[in-house]
């Protein structure tokens, strides 16, 4: 017979719901040690995919931000990704993001109350 022996799950991960602008809104922050997933559903789906990084340059910072699946039309995935990915870099994380979006609700008050409810319980110091 093989002793088991127990190993730590490599992937960090923080699980959380809170209620936005009057909407049922849930997050899973993955960490992986080449980039950090983010989901954010109001719709128990995974919605648009997005990847968000910084880019190396000698200049000012610059950020790439594409839709890889789902909506193309809708400006709010692209948004919250590109404002994650600047505060994460912000906060001395340099992974790229991939990021999940399903919203209810597309709208600027609905967009900074994720970026902020994300950024205060995911990405704190």
């Amino acid at each position: 017979t093989s002793g088991s022996v127990a190993v730590a799950h490599p992937v960090k991960s923080l699980q959380f719901a809170r209620v936005l602008e009057g909407v049922h809104t849930e997050f899973l922050v993955s960490f992986y040690s080449n980039r950090v997933l983010v989901v954010i559903t109001q719709l128990k789906k995974l919605g648009t995919l997005v990847s968000a990084r910084r880019d190396t340059t000698d200049g000012p910072d610059v950020y790439s931000v594409s839709t890889l699946l789902g909506k193309r039309d809708d400006p709010y995935p692209t948004l919250i990704a590109r404002r994650l990915v600047e505060l994460v870099h912000a906060r001395g994380i340099e992974l790229p993001l991939l990021v999940t979006i399903c919203l209810k609700e597309s709208t600027n008050r609905m967009a900074k109350a994720i970026i902020a409810e994300c950024m205060a319980e995911a990405f704190t110091s």
